[in-house]
């Protein structure tokens, strides 16, 4: 290949990354090994992750521990916010961080790394700054679907294999809710999780999985999941048995009929009724008798 074309690729690669912001391969300390079940299938294959701990020390540790953890940790936690081309979202507990005593959440990293795109890992947040605590979500987009969430959120992880299975969960979890059938439904979640110190220097800077920018809704990723249904290694892909099914609870089925325009009476709100005041029973006065007017007889 001509030199000229060689200093014109790695001057576009350089000016991209400068444009970007972001350092172009990352050191990483530490491998996170993850599987799902959906139901009563599973494991599936192992999903690993490289935590960031150099850039974001707290969001790193605090993922660990909840790994790690037999009670009160990650294992069993279900999936239960799936939004195509966008977020898979899991882990929550009880709303407390594991990093400190008292549970109290921590704030945004790491500002130098922004989302690249879809296979990273971020804890979620409200719109209070300091409010990180358990909850979870990988990416599932590319990079133009995060520039609002740069701001406040801190990426501090990396699936570097197996990120086809968590695009299964996109894939799946959220047609199974859209069938109409919202009294069982396939809901993904934690079968084991497993930390180890390893250190690597070779984390890139990428999107894991190179789509096409995608909404979630449009072709790309219906080809992207037709493109799974054909694997043979799959976890809830093609299966249509009750094996991958759970039963929904209140909340799942009422929010999964509010999605396809249904309102069962279970799920209609109920009017409170106001409580009626009994009346007070007002006492009753005594009649006065009309004095009768005596005539005094005369003697």
């Amino acid at each position: 290949m001509d030199k000229n074309v060689l200093r014109l690729i790695f001057f576009v690669a350089v000016s991209a990354a400068a444009v970007s912001g972001n350092p172009s391969v990352l050191t990483s300390h530490d491998k996170i090994t993850l599987t799902f079940k959906a139901g009563k299938v599973g494991p599936s294959r192992p999903i690993e992750i490289r935590l960031l701990r150099d850039g974001a020390p707290k969001a790193t540790e605090n993922f660990k521990l909840f790994c790690e953890r037999k009670e009160k940790g990650y294992v069993g936690t279900k999936f239960h916010r799936v939004v195509p081309g966008f977020v898979v979202q899991g882990g929550g507990i009880d709303g407390k961080s594991a990093i400190n005593e008292d549970g109290s959440h921590f704030g945004k990293e790491f500002p130098e790394l922004q989302f690249p795109g879809a296979g990273w890992l971020s804890f979620a947040k409200t719109n209070v700054p300091v409010s990180m605590a358990e909850q979870f979500f990988f990416t599932t987009g590319c990079e133009d679907r995060y520039g609002s969430l740069n701001d406040g959120f801190t990426v501090f992880g990396k699936v570097v294999k197996g990120m086809d299975v968590v695009k299964e969960i996109e894939c799946i979890q959220d047609e199974s809710k859209a069938r109409g059938k919202c009294t069982h439904s396939v809901v993904y979640q934690i079968a084991s999780c497993s930390h180890v110190f390893e250190t690597v220097h070779n984390v890139t800077v990428e999107d894991t999985l190179g789509l096409a920018c995608s909404n979630g809704k449009d072709r790309v990723t219906k080809n992207y999941c037709d493109q799974l249904r054909q694997n043979n290694d799959n976890l809830c892909i093609g299966r249509r048995d009750a094996d991958c099914f759970t039963r929904m609870d209140l909340k799942e089925e009422c929010e999964c009929n509010r999605k396809i325009g249904q309102q069962p009476a279970q799920c209609r709100p109920q009017q409170q009724r106001r409580p009626q005041q009994r009346r007070q029973r007002q006492p009753q006065r005594r009649r006065q008798q009309p004095r009768q007017r005596y005539r005094r007889r005369r003697r």
